[in-house]
Order: C-alpha cells, then structure tokens, then sequence
C-alpha cells in the first residue's frame, strides 16, 4: 500500500488537511471576509451577500459587460482557488489509494448543487469529496448561467484556464453526474445565451 511510508502518510495527511481548509471555506460559517482584490479566492460561499448583476458574484457591482473589468477579477480569482483545488485533488489521487477509492466511489447528483440536502457522512475522503462536488457544481451552474457575458469580459487566456480547470475537475469529481445535471446546465446556456442576444438587440436598436 502506498500509505505505509511514514513519509507519505504524513504528506497525505498535510494534502487532506489543505483540502480540508479550503472546504471550510465554502460554507458561510467558514467563509473569510471578500479582499479588496480577491486572488485565488473562493467567492461562492457567500449567500446573503448582494451579487454583480453582470457575473452574479460578490464584493462588486458591474453594470455593463464591456466595462465590466471587476467582473474578469472575481472569475480569475475563482479559477485560480479551483487550479488550486485541483493540484491538491491530483496530488492525492496519485498518493493515496484510499483517496482514488473515494474518488472512484464519489458520485455527483443533480440536487447537489442545492444547499440544505443530506450531507455525505464517514472517511474524512469521502467528506471532503462531497463538499468540494457540491460547492463545483455551484460553479459550473454560474458560469453556464453567465457565460455569454463572459465571453465579452473574459480574455482567451482567461477562458482556456478555465476550460483547464474543469476539464481536471470534471474527471476527478463529476464521473457519476447525471443527464439531468447536464440537461439542466445546456438549458441554462441556451437561456442566457437568448437573454443576451435580445439584450444586444435593444441596445442596438
């Protein structure tokens, strides 16, 4: 078993409490105070705060997608926490053989996404893949739900970062999602995306 060098032990064991940290951020109780200029910082924990209209995000307000510079911030900072997210998630899985069971065994669920249902309990594995699924699919929806305005406020750099960063996220924590999640996500894009164009009409009109 790869666990039993002490020395890797010890590093997995830092791995998991990192992990574990940065799950605590993700519920309001743990959430730290919004920064000035959030870098590779997690603003999704944040329910009572009032959001952008733009980018649906906390610690700013945007009124136009084309001056909407805060906007590509708040995004980048919440790519860089997921990069970050993601190198624990990689480190672990080539480590620990109980991690990549917890990962194997980890299944996303379409009501995961919504706070206040059932909660995984057990292995400290199996928690903290339950809450990281959770709080990704948070993402995942925002950004299904904003990303015609993010195609105008966000750099290409910027878009294939974040493209990156889901695709690793997507194999760690998403193999068991369902259809109805994916539907679900493709009707909010078409949403937004109808939203926008009929936006763009009244402007130019």
């Amino acid at each position: 078993m790869l666990e039993e060098d002490p020395i890797l032990e010890e590093e997995i064991r830092v791995g998991l409490t990192a992990l574990s940290n940065l799950v605590r951020e993700m519920i309001p109780s743990g959430a730290k105070p919004i920064p000035a200029n959030p870098d590779r910082f997690n603003l999704l924990a944040r329910p009572g705060y009032k959001t952008c209209r733009v980018c649906g995000l906390p610690g700013h307000e945007c009124h136009r997608v084309d001056k909407a510079v805060a906007c590509r911030v708040a995004m980048l900072s919440l790519i860089g926490f997921w990069e970050d997210v993601a190198a624990q998630l990689a480190f672990l899985y080539s480590k620990s053989r109980r991690f990549q069971e917890a990962v194997c065994a980890n299944v996303a669920t379409y009501e995961m996404r919504v706070d206040g249902t059932p909660l995984k309990s057990g292995a400290m594995e199996v928690v903290v893949l339950d809450r990281l699924t959770r709080n990704y699919l948070k993402l995942v929806s925002l950004y299904a739900r904003i990303r015609p305005k993010a195609l105008h406020f966000m750099h290409k750099a910027d878009l294939a970062r974040y493209e990156s960063v889901t695709k690793t996220l997507n194999g760690f924590l998403l193999d068991g999602l369902t259809d109805l999640f994916e539907r679900h996500v493709a009707e909010l894009e078409a949403a937004a995306a109808a939203a926008a164009t009929e936006a763009l009409k009244a402007h130019n009109a």
